[in-house]
């Protein structure tokens, strides 16, 4: 397994650190976020919104995805969103890798 880097979740990076394996990190509660059906909750303006994780860790470690694009899982796994096994691909890449949940 690659070794673990952190940076700040984009537009939240004072408030959330997201690692390239999957962890969520809460500066203020000096606390990981728990990871409930692949999202976490994050507050935003006074208001906590669901955010996917493999949709942060992308997005801090790659790049914000083009219009249409969506989550790909290299392995099919949603569980496994470690940013190696991530990348943004269209809604037909999305669907032929037919992901799946062991933890659904």
């Amino acid at each position: 397994m690659a070794i673990e880097r952190w940076t700040g979740v984009v537009g939240l990076e004072q408030q959330y650190r997201v690692s390239t394996h999957g962890r969520v990190f809460s500066v203020s509660d000096d606390d990981f976020l728990p990871v409930r059906r692949g999202s976490v909750r994050l507050k935003v303006g006074g208001r906590r919104v669901s955010r996917q994780v493999a949709h942060l860790v992308l997005e801090s470690f790659d790049r914000p995805p083009l219009p249409g694009q969506r989550v790909v899982w290299r392995d099919g796994n949603v569980d496994n969103v470690g940013l190696e096994n991530l990348f943004f691909g269209s809604q037909s890449e999305h669907a032929r890798r037919r992901p799946t949940c062991p933890s659904c």
